[in-house]
């Protein structure tokens, strides 16, 4: 399976290495068989620091289609509201979903996926502190505020930590939509 990451500038590493983490080790435990293959997207090709400092090199940029990917993760921010009105970007995202099977985000990736249009009607979560200001935002969204391990059917589901990544690997072939909280 391939999986998309956009991680944009100022972005929280923990929603970027975290998962890749996640899904190298879920390929290792698969011996052999098909794992994941991770990519990270990011505006431009440049290098993106992210909020700790860290600066690393994306694989594809937002001009790039997701075709033949799986998978669309976006990282979250918490500079995400410089980015929640860059045109290209959420016309890409909104472009990309209908490429990939499934969608994500983490923590306030959320916002992006909001304003994509992409969480109308779903069960979606972000990070504590920005829940208020998802559900006012975005009202057509049900917000969970305590999201600690909720599934709500075959299309969306809301984790609260990281390691619900790696206890929820087998659902998330079932899930088109999904939005996660830092634990």
């Amino acid at each position: 399976m391939r999986i998309a990451i956009l991680a944009i500038p100022g972005v929280q590493m923990l929603d970027v290495a975290g998962p890749m983490d996640v899904f190298s080790e879920a390929t290792t435990l698969l011996k052999g068989r098909s794992g994941y293959t991770i990519k990270i997207v990011a505006l431009s090709m440049e290098p993106v620091t992210a909020l700790n400092g860290t600066r690393f090199l994306p694989d594809m940029s937002i001009e790039e289609t997701l075709e033949g990917f799986d998978t669309l993760v976006i990282a979250g921010s918490p500079g995400v509201r410089k980015y929640e009105d860059h045109r290209e970007l959420v016309e890409w995202i909104i472009r990309e979903s209908r490429h990939v099977r499934r969608l994500a985000s983490i923590c306030t990736g959320a916002f992006l996926l909001g304003k994509a249009g992409l969480l109308n009607g779903r069960r979606a979560t972000t990070h504590w502190n920005s829940t208020s200001r998802l559900a006012e935002m975005f009202p057509k969204v049900r917000l969970d505020r305590i999201p600690y391990s909720s599934k709500t059917g075959p299309s969306t589901q809301a984790l609260a930590s990281l390691r619900a990544w790696i206890l929820r690997l087998p659902l998330s072939r079932k899930t088109s939509v999904a939005a996660l909280l830092c634990g």
